[in-house]
C-alpha cells in the first residue's frame, strides 16, 4: 500500500492545517530584544537578555532536518512522510546537542545523520532497521519517544565504537535506570550523560509552568512533544511559548539544512499533547543535582 495515500494519513493531512493554526512567529521578540532590552530567550539552555546578535547567531548555529521523499532502505524505495516525525525531531534534537552544547565540528557529523543508502549511523534507515529488529515496527508505523531513545542508545554505541573521535556521551534512559550517585560518578569518568525523561504532564497549566522551569536550566538538551500525533523538536523558550522546528516539510535533497531565523516558530506549551521527552546534559554531578532539583 501506498504509506501516503493511506487512510490514515490521509486525514492527517487534513487535520495538519489545524495543528498548524496553533503556531505563532516570534518576530516582536526579535525586535524588542533588540530596542527594548526587557525580554529573555531560551536557547538549548543558554538564555539572551536583549542580546540580539548573540540570539541570532545560536539560532543560526541550529540544524533542521525535514522528511525525506526517496531514500532507500533494504533495497526498497522509502519515503518516510506522514510517519516519520518521531524520528526527524529526535535526529534534530541529537544532532544540536553534539554541535551546540558539546560543539562537536558539524562537518564530523553528516556522516552520522545524512540518508545514506550504504552507511549505518544515525540516519532514517539505521533507525528503521533497529526498530524493526526490536520493536516489530514497520515502514509507515508511528514511533513512540521510549522507542526512540531506545534505538539512539544501541545505534550511538554502534558508532563509537566503529568512530573513537565521536565524543564520550551515554544515553541513559531515566525510566529504564535507577540514577544513584554512585552511578553517575562512574559514568562521568569516562563520558557525559544525555539524560532522557519520558514523562506525561496532564495539567496544561503545570506541564506549562514546569516547561517554562526545564527550559531555562543550563543543562537542557531539547525536548520532543507532540500535538494530534504530530511531533515537534522544541529547542528554546519565549515567555510561555516552546520554540520549535517543524520535520513535517518535504526536502528534495537529502543533506541535512541550516536552520533559518526567519522561519522560527513558536507554540503555547499549554497546547502541547501530554506525552512528552526531556532532555538533560549532564557532565558532573552538580548538573544532575540541578536537573533532579
Amino acid at each position: 500500500m501506498d504509506i501516503l495515500r493511506s487512510p490514515r494519513n490521509q486525514l492527517l493531512y487534513v487535520l495538519y492545517p489545524k495543528v498548524r493554526s496553533l503556531f505563532s512567529t516570534p518576530v516582536l521578540i526579535f525586535k524588542k530584544s533588540r530596542e527594548e532590552n526587557n525580554l529573555s530567550v531560551v536557547i538549548l539552555g543558554k538564555t539572551f537578555f536583549g542580546n540580539y546578535e548573540g540570539f541570532e547567531n545560536r539560532l543560526n548555529s541550529l540544524r533542521k532536518i525535514t522528511y525525506s521523499p526517496n531514500m532507500t532502505i533494504c533495497g526498497r524505495k522509502v519515503s518516510d512522510a506522514g510517519w516519520g516525525c518521531v524520528v526527524r525531531g529526535g535526529q534534530m534534537l541529537l544532532l544540536n546537542i553534539l554541535t551546540v552544547k558539546l560543539k562537536v565540528d558539524f562537518s564530523e557529523m553528516i556522516p552520522l545523520f545524512v540518508d545514506r543508502d550504504d552507511f549505518p549511523g544515525l540516519n532514517f534507515g539505521s533507525f528503521l532497521c533497529e526498530a524493526m529488529s526490536n520493536f516489530n515496527l514497520r515502514e509507515g508505523d508511528f514511533w513512540n519517544f521510549k522507542q526512540f531513545f531506545l534505538c539512539v542508545e544501541k545505534l550511538w554505541t554502534n558508532a563509537r565504537s566503529r568512530n573513537e573521535k565521536l565524543p564520550g556521551l551515554r544515553i541513559v534512559l531515566h525510566d529504564d535506570c535507577a540514577l544513584s550517585k554512585e552511578t553517575v560518578e562512574e559514568f562521568i569518568k569516562k563520558d557525559c550523560i544525555l539524560l532522557v525523561f519520558n514523562v506525561i504532564i496532564r495539567d496544561p497549566a503545570i506541564r506549562s509552568k514546569a516547561l517554562c522551569e526545564f527550559f531555562s536550566l543550563r543543562q537542557f538538551g531539547g525536548c520532543l512533544g507532540a500535538v494530534s500525533t504530530r511531533c515537534f523538536y522544541f529547542f528554546g523558550i519565549e515567555e510561555d511559548k516552546g520554540l520549535l522546528m517543524d520535520p513535517h516539510e518535504l526536502r528534495e535533497q537529502r543533506e541535512v539544512q541550516d536552520f533559518e531565523m526567519e522561519s522560527v516558530e513558536s507554540m503555547p506549551f499549554s497546547k502541547m499533547d501530554e506525552s512528552l521527552s526531556l532532555t538533560f546534559l549532564v557532565e558532573n554531578l552538580g548538573d544532575l543535582e540541578a536537573v533532579l532539583t
